[in-house]
């Protein structure tokens, strides 16, 4: 499967220049596709477009006023997260004092930026952009927010670079993996172990990391990119926070695996479920670390009492590590090539509908409307996650009871490791179809 961290654009201008009417139409709504995520509260300010099947994350700016000098701080962490700045100015007024002065801030940031004229509704647009050639950002390009008009085309102009065949990779060639986790629980400390150096910041409080750090390296004549993310708080009000969780969530559905870092000393929280349920839920594969072990006391009274709350998590490795003394971590590196493989095996027909047979066998489907449930055939989808699709009658009505089963037969059977399967149910659909002209 391929895949690509989603860019992240900034739209930046004076206030009432049209930048939450191009925010709305270019999210469609989608503004709340990240609230799920633990640490990161519905906000109108984030929102997620997507043209021609390409998603991207967008960020809708408060207004800038340079008075004194100052910009606001929002706007400033904004610009210096985002990998474009569309640069909105009001074709109706022309260039102003604060468009220049929002000019001559973005141009020492050095950030891709695109000058964009807003408003030209019935303006000829040849004649509109010539003033603001004066601004020197660029060539300008006119659009209508609320209209719509040239919007589309702008949009997939600026993220044509971010698309292009060069940037795609095959992710079978390179494992990448993401290290995630609550504040404070040693992600950095755990890479600079992996690394065998000591190249991540690591300080003693909260948020050390505050942006995604990749770090390509080579272990046992195998290469990996792992990406350092910053640490999930209990609920971020800070925007810096929230752009750092909007490229966690980015990492976990790019990574082929991802490592949950868990403390020790505090054991599983609510939070760290809710973090773990969102890996699995995006469909990556996951192993769980439990750091700080050298501090606990009655190892095997915490080692049981971990695995409870954990709960079913598709058979992930667990590892109970100490990070600041580099005990058991190489353990690690097994680990991902097992769950990494597991993410992408592939399975016959006949082998997945006999694993379906035994478990009808032993355990039958329940009645519905006077007829029982029938599951007769299984075949795979796709991998990375594995998907499975079963075939059979009244499938819709299958409970969740009987679905967890199945699910947990083929874990069990196919030696799953850290790897959500999906499975898909279908009614009097055979895959099969035989042409009989």
């Amino acid at each position: 499967m391929n895949k690509l961290l989603k860019p992240v654009i900034a739209i930046i201008g004076r206030h009432n220049v049209g930048k939450s009417t191009l925010f709305n139409l270019i999210t469609n709504s989608r503004n709340a596709i990240v609230d799920k995520f633990p640490g990161l509260t519905r906000d109108r300010n984030y929102g997620t477009g997507i043209i021609n099947r390409k998603y991207f994350t967008i960020i809708d700016t408060c207004g800038i006023e340079f008075l004194n000098c100052c910009i606001y701080e929002q706007t400033e962490f904004a610009i210096a997260e985002a990998n474009i700045i569309l640069f909105l100015v009001d074709a109706k007024l022309g260039v102003t004092p604060y468009d220049e002065e929002i000019a001559k801030y973005l141009r020492i940031k050095e950030k891709n930026t695109w000058l964009v004229v807003n408003k030209i509704d019935c303006l000829l647009e040849e004649t509109v952009i010539l003033d603001f050639f004066s601004i020197g950002i660029g060539h300008p390009y006119p659009i209508s927010a609320s209209q719509g008009r040239n919007v589309n085309k702008l949009m997939k102009r600026v993220l044509e670079p971010f698309y292009s065949e060069k940037q795609i990779h095959n992710k079978n060639d390179i494992i990448h993996i993401g290290i995630i986790g609550r504040q404070n629980v040693g992600k950095s400390t755990l890479i600079n172990c992996l690394l065998g150096e000591n190249r991540m910041l690591v300080l003693n409080k909260y948020g050390t990391t505050r942006d995604a750090i990749k770090i390509n390296l080579e272990y046992n004549g195998k290469k990996y990119v792992f990406f350092d993310t910053a640490g999930i708080c209990k609920r971020s009000t800070n925007i810096l926070e929230k752009l750092s969780i909007l490229k966690t969530i980015d990492i976990v559905k790019y990574c082929n695996v991802v490592i949950m870092v868990l403390d020790a000393q505090l054991g599983v929280v609510n939070q760290d479920l809710h973090i773990l349920n969102y890996i699995l839920e995006s469909g990556s594969a996951v192993v769980i670390v439990v750091n700080k072990w050298d501090k606990i006391n009655n190892k095997n009274k915490k080692c049981i009492e971990i695995r409870n709350s954990i709960g079913f998590n598709y058979g992930a490795d667990l590892h109970f590590i100490s990070a600041l003394h580099n005990t058991t971590v190489k353990n690690i590196y097994p680990s991902i090539e097992r769950t990494f493989k597991s993410t992408n095996s592939q399975w016959t027909t006949h082998c997945l509908t006999t694993i379906l047979k035994i478990a009808v066998n032993e355990h039958q489907p329940p009645i519905v409307s006077g007829r029982r449930i029938k599951l007769r055939l299984a075949h795979q989808g796709g991998i990375n996650p594995p998907i499975i699709i079963l075939h059979g009658r009244q499938t819709k009505f299958l409970p969740q009871y009987y679905k967890r089963y199945i699910i947990n037969t083929y874990c069990k059977a196919l030696k799953i490791i850290g790897t959500p399967i999906r499975f898909e149910y279908r009614s009097n659909i055979t895959p099969y179809v035989i042409n009989k002209n």
